[in-house]
């Protein structure tokens, strides 16, 4: 985006125009919440720190994001109003010393040939709560109701582009915010042309669809806004399929049939098993019957299959080489720069130069090679506790409003969803709108978490 940080400020003036003529009024926070939610998927940053494109945990740029530009305006807005503007919940501060622990290990690790990666990953995460944990100061309800219309916004923008490219094939639409999308929208030629919307790889948007797809389903389960949530589900699930990312059709249908179990479960209501088999029979017949199959079974399936094949083996020559502490967050691409010949020596598959230059296609085995066995327990320990909590949490939602069921469900669902995508996806944290959805979520659910107090109705208005 060449104009972004003009747009920006055009926005930020809109923004405390607003704030200033609404004050205390509850329109003003759904407002900030309302336009933050639509500006993630842009993934704009004004870059802080540029420091090269190689991405393994994270990237290894840096910049104030929307998001956290939004969480600034807010924080001075909050101290103005002499609003309590610090304060984390236990279950953020967990997630807080989980990636400074990464970070600092990395820092120590002699292994490492870019040491101040750990800590770009480090300060790029705190910032993305900022805005959510200001925004707890304020009416929850208005709050959710703007993170709500927020999404499907943003799910209708990315519906737009996705059905002008490739739908309509009006290629432009394709480099409309990043040059490189239109190589990538074909996997560099070896696939038909897919979607990238506002991202710069399908794979991103169908990882930020396959997110909202599941706050939009949580929604449905809890019959909040059933036909907008209804038709926001649709576009994000037809979006996910014409990014043409198999893991992300599969692993989106997955979490849905078991978001629907755990939730039906928590509210002790008759499981449909019929509706459910009906379903698999339509999604086989889709598969086997229609050209949606070739992009399973035909395309460039094996030689995916083999690339990754090829990927983790790499991943595993480097957590042998490092088995501890790994070779450094970030510095896996570096590290295989340094030492190809001999990890290459040591595998029983080909990799050419293309494997020493691109992420390991693979989240966790990234966290395993670049943070070693220790920072693999660590990441182990966020996702397992993260939805053991929010399954409990869940569980005990009988009683409790639809807003921190919502929270729950919908934080539930994407997290299991980024744990499935990251079995083939890269770069866990690099695309700055995915990590500031998932974080959003994960705000939301830990600090609503064990409070039934907040009601909400399915007509309430902001």
């Amino acid at each position: 985006m060449a104009n972004g940080p003009l747009f920006f400020l055009l926005l930020i003036v809109v923004l405390f125009a607003r704030i200033l003529i609404l004050r205390e009024n509850r329109r003003a926070i759904f407002w900030a919440t309302t336009l933050c939610v639509q500006l993630m998927p842009f993934c704009f940053k004004y870059m802080v720190v540029s420091r090269n494109e190689i991405v393994g945990v994270s990237s290894n740029s840096w910049g104030f994001s929307y998001t956290v530009i939004l969480g600034f305006v807010l924080l001075v807005w909050n101290a103005l109003n002499q609003k309590k503007v610090f304060g984390f919940s236990l279950d953020e501060m967990r997630y807080f010393s989980f990636a400074g622990f990464i970070a600092l290990l990395s820092c120590v690790n002699s292994a490492n040939l870019d040491r101040a990666g750990g800590f770009v990953f480090f300060f790029a995460f705190i910032c993305s709560f900022l805005f959510w944990n200001q925004s707890r100061r304020h009416d929850l309800e208005s709050v959710f109701l703007g993170y709500y219309d927020g999404i499907i916004v943003a799910v209708a923008i990315e519906f737009f582009l996705s059905m002008c490219y490739p739908v309509l094939g009006l290629s432009q639409f394709a480099t409309l915010f990043s040059s490189s999308a239109g190589e990538w929208g074909t996997r560099l030629g070896s696939r038909s042309a897919s979607a990238v919307g506002t991202f710069g790889h399908p794979g991103q948007l169908a990882l930020f669809s396959g997110m909202t797809a599941c706050f939009l389903f949580a929604c449905i389960l809890y019959d909040y806004r059933t036909r907008r949530s209804s038709l926001g589900l649709a576009a994000a699930i037809s979006i996910i399929v014409l990014t043409q990312s198999r893991t992300s059709v599969v692993g989106c249908a997955c979490v849905l049939i078991f978001m629907y179990l755990v939730v039906r479960a928590s509210q002790g209501r008759k499981i449909h098993i019929f509706g459910i088999s009906i379903c698999f029979v339509i999604c086989m017949i889709l598969l086997y019957l229609t050209p949606l199959g070739d992009m399973f079974f035909k395309s460039d399936v094996s030689d995916m299959a083999m690339a990754r094949m090829t990927h983790i083996e790499m991943a595993l020559e480097m957590f042998y080489d490092h088995p501890l502490l790994g070779v450094g967050v970030n510095s896996h691409l570096k590290y295989l720069a340094a030492n190809f010949s001999s990890i290459q020596s040591s595998m029983s598959l080909d990799a050419d130069g293309f494997y020493s230059e691109n992420p390991i296609h693979n989240i966790h085995l990234i966290v395993l090679a670049e943070a070693g066995i220790v920072g693999a327990a660590v990441w182990l320990v966020a996702i397992t506790s993260g939805i053991y909590k929010t399954m409990s949490a869940i569980a005990r939602g009988i009683q409790c409003s639809a807003i921190v069921n919502i929270a729950n469900s919908g934080f539930l669902g994407a997290m299991i969803f980024y744990v499935i995508y990251g079995f083939t996806g890269h770069a866990p944290f690099s695309s700055i709108g995915c990590l500031e959805l998932l974080v959003s979520l994960l705000s939301m659910s830990a600090f609503l978490r064990g409070s039934c107090s907040l009601g909400i109705s399915n007509r309430s208005k902001p």
